[in-house]
């Protein structure tokens, strides 16, 4: 006896596939735009500078984590660490230095590439100059 039961059902099925695949939702990650403040600019030009007078390339490995830091921040912005408001901070993997960032709705705005190993407050006196102070410990934007 033939079964001609499975073969309307595995019809049934595939057009419940199409059906389910040409209405579903696909998710896009949004990646926001990257502006670097130009006191970040500098600290970042001066490290990969600094790495390149202790060993050659070592600059260039350091700005590759740099990058490479930046684009995990870029795909998780709200994952790191929050240092005050919208402000957080990122850690490079082989460096012992942070990025720095300000998340908004339609950018991230990268304020240091600090050393952790150095005094925080230090690191960042640079990013302070440009629109921005501390209060109470953490940096907080000034609007001018």
């Amino acid at each position: 006896m033939k079964t001609r039961f499975l073969l309307p059902a595995r019809n049934e099925l595939r057009e419940a596939v199409r059906y389910y695949n040409a209405r579903r939702v696909r998710i896009r990650k949004r990646v926001l735009k990257t502006r670097f403040l130009l006191p970040a600019r500098n600290e970042l030009r001066e490290a990969v500078r600094y790495y390149n007078a202790r060993r050659v390339r070592l600059g260039e490995d350091f700005r590759d984590q740099a990058w490479e830091t930046i684009r995990r921040i870029e795909e998780f912005p709200l994952a790191w660490h929050p240092l005050g408001g919208a402000i957080r901070r990122c850690q490079m993997r082989r460096f012992p230095y942070g990025i720095i960032y300000e998340h908004a709705e339609v950018e991230i705005v990268i304020i240091a590439v600090a050393h952790l190993r150095r005094e925080l407050f230090m690191s960042l006196y640079s990013a302070m100059n440009r629109n921005r102070t501390l209060a109470f410990g953490f940096m907080v934007r000034r609007e001018i």
